[in-house]
């Protein structure tokens, strides 16, 4: 490709999954026999690692640390100009610690990231692989810039996929106000003076206070996840087995044979969005409020809503997950389920999902979970109505899926409908 059109018709080479630096080092080792490297006039290739689960985001800045102390390595950066790009996962940090835990690595792996690159004077450039739903990254694309605790230097990458395309770029105007915005938040997180200070606000004391509470979040979640009941009520309860037929997100739905580990990410978060759970964007956020309760953080919490940028963003976008659900709903979805395993899932959700919404409304002030988002709230009181009658349906297909494939077909329709819906896939 690159012999027949340029060293930009494919010049980048994105390293899913990557936890050490032997994972670089593979690609770079196979760039060499393929004479891509050492990197020369017409041919050259650019290894973008990519951090995704909770322990890979803690080790990122080790994992860079490393690779730019080795010489082969820095060659080939100093080939790009001296600039590293890296790309953070927001979807599978998300599905393995949860939602505040991975927002909380992601925002730390930033900055020892920054922190590596500076020492080795060298450019950072990050690619932040954001989805469509919150438990994937997804809300207002300006505010998560400004939330950021790394200036992004004049340059950031960000993956607009599914419906998000649509939303932002099919009409003209939409599109150029949505560039606006991001173009707007991009200078002023680099040149706003106000955006600085904001981010030499955050003191330690701030953040041992969230390393705390994501450690709280992430036992929460983790305990759910790792219950052996989950795996039947997902399987029963929600379309997570359907997902793989249609010819969107991840497929398939699994990556090889086994239980909770191996299920992807985005068929994950979009199972539990079509059920209106929306799990993924505030499960442990209740757990976590409480706990800051209990150690007398709660004054601190007020405070840190109030300053910081990305406790504030944290938290309104949990709000939205929150509002934007339905627990009756979900509750009618929880009834295919087998006995067991709605016993030992669907209490915990239902007291998670209230621990997080009393917490988050005394600690807002606010008197719904979407008062903020007025034309939100209205959106959702028009559409749910209509969206009932498909949950019904779907519900009844899936209850009957077992017993006549045919229903696949239904099954699959409602998929497309309540996504519609919702405006969320994933």
């Amino acid at each position: 490709a690159q012999a027949a059109s340029g060293v930009a018709a494919c010049e980048r080479y994105v390293i899913s999954m990557t936890a050490q630096p032997s994972h670089v080092l593979e690609v770079l080792t196979l760039a060499w026999a393929a004479g891509l490297y050492p990197p020369g006039p017409g041919r050259r290739v650019r290894t973008v690692p990519l951090f995704e689960g909770i322990e890979p985001l803690h080790r990122a800045g080790e994992v860079l640390d490393r690779l730019l102390s080795l010489p082969p390595y820095r060659q080939a950066v100093a080939a790009w100009g001296d600039e590293q790009e890296v790309m953070l996962g927001y979807s599978d940090s998300n599905k393995d610690g949860g939602y505040l835990a991975a927002n909380w690595a992601l925002y730390c792996a930033q900055q020892r990231l920054r922190q590596v690159c500076q020492a080795n004077r060298v450019r950072l450039v990050l690619f932040h692989g954001r989805g469509g739903a919150i438990g994937r990254g997804g809300g207002p694309a300006a505010r998560a810039l400004l939330a950021q605790p790394v200036p992004p230097a004049g340059a950031v990458k960000i993956t607009e996929q599914g419906e998000v395309v649509a939303a932002r770029y099919a009409r003209a105007g939409i599109a150029l106000r949505h560039l606006e915005q991001v173009a707007g938040a991009l200078l002023r997180s680099d040149l706003d003076p106000a955006i600085a200070a904001a981010r030499q606000r955050v003191s330690p004391e701030w953040e041992a206070a969230v390393e705390r509470l994501a450690a709280t979040a992430f036992q929460a979640y983790r305990r759910l996840v790792e219950d052996p009941e989950l795996e039947g009520f997902v399987l029963a309860a929600t379309p997570f087995q359907a997902i793989e037929y249609l010819n969107i997100a991840s497929r398939p739905a699994r990556r090889g044979k086994g239980g909770w580990e191996r299920w992807r990410a985005i068929p994950w978060v979009f199972s539990w969005v079509q059920v209106r759970a929306n799990l993924p964007g505030w499960y442990g956020v209740g757990a976590a409020l409480e706990q800051a309760e209990r150690e007398g953080l709660w004054e601190l919490l007020g405070t840190l809503y109030r300053e910081w940028p990305f406790w504030r963003l944290l938290l309104d976008n949990a709000a939205i997950s929150l509002g934007t659900a339905d627990l009756p709903t979900f509750t009618h979805y929880a009834e295919l389920a087998p006995a067991s395993a709605r016993a030992a899932v669907l209490p915990r959700v239902e007291a998670e999902f209230e621990r997080a919404r009393t917490g988050l409304l005394r600690l807002t002030g606010r008197p719904s979970l979407l008062a903020e988002w007025p034309v939100l709230q209205e959106a959702v009181e028009r559409r749910n109505p209509d969206l009932d009658v498909l949950h019904a349906l779907q519900a009844e297909a899936l209850a009957e899926l077992a017993r006549d494939p045919a229903h696949l077909r239904t099954l699959l329709t409602t998929i497309q409908g309540i996504a519609a819906g919702l405006q969320v896939l994933g």
